[in-house]
């Protein structure tokens, strides 16, 4: 019975995971917000220089 119950655990955990993650690609970012890959670099004008990376 101890399976059972960590499988559902493990099932409840993951479900909340995909779910949070669906409920915040929804939301709106605010104002000024960056992705975090340009936040890591302290970067100015950091999508065209992704976009360079990327040619």
């Amino acid at each position: 019975m101890e399976i059972v119950y960590g499988i559902l655990i493990i099932v409840a955990i993951v479900g909340l995971y995909f779910w949070s993650y669906s409920a915040n690609e929804k939301c709106d970012k605010p104002e000024g917000a960056e992705d975090l890959e340009c936040k890591s670099c302290h970067a100015s004008h950091c999508s065209s220089r992704k976009n360079e990376f990327e040619k």
